[in-house]
């Protein structure tokens, strides 16, 4: 395993360094999974942690989820990442600012909700031992 990633690893370097292009390396889906690789390196591993809760086949649960990150992250490159490299940096600020501020709230509110669950129900009454 670890020589064939080697190899894969050494082909792909030397098809860049080359600047080989051919129809196989041109061809217009490839083009689609390259533009959307930072989208799927960042939805990859939330996807395959979700499926684990099923049951599935090991084959069946490789496909299902390439067949998953592929699609959702097509999906975020051309809904959200083109949209999002048209911001100018006023936006880009404003946008990043509020999705900061988003998490820090659902931060917030988890640390509580766990907060109130752990405190046992008579918290005002002496304990009896």
């Amino acid at each position: 395993e670890s020589t064939l990633r080697c190899g894969v690893t050494f082909l792909a370097a030397a098809l860049l360094v080359l600047k080989l292009t051919t129809p196989i390396l041109t061809h217009r889906s490839l083009k689609i999974i390259g533009d959307s690789s930072y989208a799927l390196y960042l939805i990859h591993w939330p996807v395959v942690c979700i499926l684990q809760f099923y049951k599935y086949d090991q084959w069946l649960f490789k496909i299902i989820a390439m067949l998953l990150c592929l699609a959702v992250s097509i999906l975020v490159y051309e809904k959200y990442e083109k949209w999002y490299l048209t911001l100018t940096e006023k936006w880009t600020f404003l946008l990043i600012g509020g999705l900061y501020l988003a998490s820090a709230v659902i931060y917030i509110v988890y640390i509580m909700t766990q907060a109130e669950a752990v405190l046992p129900v008579d918290i005002d009454k002496p304990r009896t031992y």
